[in-house]
Order: structure tokens, then C-alpha cells, then sequence
């Protein structure tokens, strides 16, 4: 990959994997938003896990972005 200089590769896997994030993300905040309105026919543990899933989908959007920000600054083929 340094040879040809490409990272266009590097970075559509960075956007596949923050948009499954983000459609995950939106399912779980769905689920709670649901559970939210009918928390006497669903039950907390519903709630507290599509909350749980959300939490987890914000923080793993945010690990991705973080892994991509090298590749913004440095490039991949650094000390090459």
C-alpha cells in the first residue's frame, strides 16, 4: 500500500464501519425510546440494556474515529 500512496481503502473501511456504527446506534436509541413509552409492558431490563447499547455505540463511533485521525495526519507509511 506505501508504494502506490493509496489509503483509499484505509478510509471506506473507516466509513463502512462508522455507518454499521451509527445504524446500530439508531437501532438501540429506537429500542429505548420505545421501551421509554411503554416501560410497564416491556420492563426496565429492556430499557436499561437499549440504553446500555446506545452508550456503547456513541463510545465505539468515537474508538473508530480516533484509529482514522492517524491516517488524517501522519499517513499510514510513516517511518518507511
Amino acid at each position: 500500500m506505501c508504494r502506490g500512496g493509496s489509503v483509499i481503502f484505509l478510509h471506506a473501511v473507516t466509513i463502512v464501519a462508522l455507518g454499521l456504527c451509527l445504524l446500530g446506534g439508531y437501532f438501540a436509541w429506537t429500542e429505548y425510546r420505545l421501551g421509554i413509552r411503554e416501560e410497564e409492558s416491556v420492563g426496565a431490563g429492556t430499557v436499561f440494556w437499549a440504553l446500555g447499547s446506545t452508550i456503547l455505540n456513541a463510545l465505539f463511533f468515537v474508538a473508530i474515529l480516533a484509529q482514522e485521525v492517524p491516517n488524517w495526519i501522519v499517513g499510514p507509511c510513516v517511518g518507511r
